[in-house]
């Protein structure tokens, strides 16, 4: 309904130079981009400190929006690159996005696939399939050492299934479904299994989310204590980055030593 929208933008708008945060955070709220850059322009008019106020609409914004504005504040408004805007984050660099993706990590770092998994393939006596269908062969043992969780899953089994010699690739392995897809599930496979520290793919590996809730799902505890670690490095060498994750994750005292 253009006709509203245009009507309640200028209505809006009408209300920045008396309460600007709070329109600016209206209007990045619904996506109204021109009406936010009213409402940044008058903070910066008005020398306005952001950081000073906060009303109940921010609540709905998230960091990104608002580490946006504030970078928007400190260079008055302007130097801004091109294609800045308040409600979505600048495009992202060439292949960046696919850092942050547990596919392309699985594809090309080898620490996830075991060479400890290799020496034992003939042994594995599991198969694993995830939500979209995939399947892994593995390990009960290192899984119920690993995860308490999975240790249950691996007891569930019934005897009669789990009492065979056969060869590892044969139909008859016992399977356990798992919630998480294919490239989530491969990772806390690997994650079983002997895994070198001070490796740079663990820390890309704390932001991969689904990564580190399905770690905290089934009890992980090493692998918890090993991206804690990592975490803390990250810490020094990009505060925001691990303030943001330990606050989605609910580490409190995490967060607090990065923010500091």
């Amino acid at each position: 309904m253009e006709k509203a929208i245009e009507v309640a933008g200028t209505a809006l708008c009408s209300f920045a130079p008396k309460e600007p945060l709070r329109v600016w955070a209206i209007a990045v709220r619904h996506r109204l981009e021109a009406e936010a850059r009213v409402a940044a322009d008058e903070m910066v008019r008005q020398c306005i400190v952001v950081l000073d106020t906060f009303p109940v609409e921010m609540q709905e914004i998230c960091a990104g929006a608002y580490y946006r504005l504030l970078r928007y504040r400190r260079l008055g408004g302007t130097m801004i690159e091109s294609g800045f805007n308040f409600c979505d984050p600048p495009p992202a660099q060439h292949g960046r996005d696919d850092v942050t993706s547990a596919a392309f990590i699985l594809a090309n770092d080898p620490q996830f696939i075991s060479p400890s998994h290799d020496r034992i393939r003939s042994l594995v006596d599991v198969r694993y399939r995830s939500s979209d269908g995939r399947e892994f062969l593995a390990h009960k043992a290192l899984l119920a050492l690993t995860s308490p969780i999975m240790a249950g899953m691996v007891a569930s089994i019934p005897m009669s299934v789990t009492a065979t010699h056969e060869a590892p690739n044969a139909n008859h392995l016992p399977t356990l479904v798992f919630e998480e897809d294919g490239a989530t599930l491969k990772i806390i496979l690997g994650l079983c299994y002997p895994v070198r520290e001070g490796n740079d793919t663990m820390q890309e590996l704390l932001v991969v989310r689904k990564v580190v809730d399905a770690v905290m799902k089934y009890e992980m505890d090493d692998a918890m204590e090993l991206f804690r670690r990592q975490w803390s490095q990250l810490s020094v060498c990009n505060p925001l980055q691990a303030y943001l994750l330990a606050v989605h994750h609910g580490s409190d005292a995490e967060a607090k030593t990065a923010a500091q």
